[in-house]
């Protein structure tokens, strides 16, 4: 099913933020549907995950369609129902989209790993099908990467309590280590991050 809409939402900005941002936009203006107006753009991902909303502008330096065929290569690997895949709408400024996000993706992990694919899906290239390369581009998803795969393989729901991807699967590079409180080797880096991706499980 198509999920990029050529469709030229009316955007009442000329400014639209930096390339990355997340825009909330003016709820009034989402209701009547006549345009659209960011109230404020969110750089940070985990503030943009306390924002509770679903619809919302993104400034992807006009790159909307390639991240729209990565978007959708991720959603038909996990498997969400062709109906209810995110949906990409272009605007009258060519650098922002209106993305209104699948309900697939509304609990806090998901959403989480969600806001951080959208900043990968700005390096795809459709031409070169670089998945591989641009969902790693970014060190949140690249330091998870046990996590991201295990995700992939059917286990999207989360154990802990913790909100944040990163937060919840990334090691900071010190541990204790037979009592003793150090600088982790890279060996035990990753074998601490593949039993962090261990709390996912399936849905």
């Amino acid at each position: 099913m198509k999920n990029f809409f050529d469709d030229k939402l009316k955007f009442r900005q000329q400014w639209g933020g930096s390339v990355g941002q997340y825009g909330i936009l003016n709820s009034s203006h989402i209701k009547n549907k006549e345009e659209y107006f960011v109230m404020e753009w969110v750089q940070c991902r985990e503030q943009f995950l306390a924002r509770r909303v679903s619809m919302f502008a993104f400034n992807c330096a006009k790159n909307g369609k390639r991240l729209a065929h990565f978007v959708g290569l991720i959603e038909a690997k996990v498997g969400v129902k062709k109906k209810d895949r995110t949906t990409f709408h272009t605007t009258s400024n060519s650098s922002i989209i209106i993305i209104k996000r699948s309900p697939w993706w509304n609990t806090s992990i998901r959403k989480s790993l969600f806001n951080n694919l959208l900043r990968c899906g700005l390096k795809y290239r459709i031409y070169k099908n670089n998945f591989e390369e641009a969902l790693y581009s970014e060190r949140y998803l690249k330091d998870t990467k046990p996590a991201v795969e295990r995700f992939f393989q059917g286990y999207t729901k989360s154990k802990s309590r913790i909100s944040g991807w990163y937060s919840q699967f990334s090691v900071d590079g010190w541990g204790v280590i037979d009592g003793v409180w150090r600088q982790l080797t890279k060996e035990e880096i990753e074998s601490k991050v593949k039993k962090k991706a261990d709390r996912l499980v399936k849905a």
